[in-house]
């Protein structure tokens, strides 16, 4: 009998370190907001230092001011390109702010997101591998 209650105790043992892991993983988070914007972009080898600083200063950020939750420029400090980051605080709050006015450059619209392409030069894949990594919608404005 007393085997059974052994065998009975690892199972338990087993069952509940299993559970623990699984919960483990199932918590741990990547990189969330304007960090995971930062990590989805395939920045150049000769950026060196990308840095992630709050507010944008993305000029249609000002006029979406009352809409927004968070903004952020994420920078590539070598060469100077950027992609502005603007969360807002629902999808009612982004569609309004969008219907206020929409950015000149190419944008990626997401749930409650918009990142604004300001890379200026390079491989233009990068923003739309980026967006479409956040599973987000590019869009162009560009004529």
């Amino acid at each position: 009998m007393s085997w059974r209650l052994g065998l009975v105790g690892f199972v338990v043992v087993a069952v509940l370190s299993v559970a623990a892991v699984v919960a483990a993983i199932m918590s741990a988070k990547g990189p969330q907001g304007a960090d995971r914007v930062k990590a989805a972009i395939r920045w150049p080898a000769t950026c060196g230092t990308i840095t992630v600083s709050g507010p944008s200063h993305a000029q249609i950020v000002s006029r979406w001011a009352p809409f927004t939750a968070k903004t952020a420029d994420i920078v590539c400090d070598a060469a100077g390109a950027r992609v502005a980051y603007v969360q807002f605080e629902n999808e009612d709050s982004l569609n309004r702010a969008v219907a206020a006015g929409q950015p000149s450059d190419r944008y990626c619209l997401t749930k409650t997101t918009i990142e604004i392409d300001e890379l200026a030069a390079g491989d233009s894949t990068v923003f739309a591998d980026m967006c479409r990594t956040l599973g987000g919608t590019l869009i162009s404005n560009a004529p």
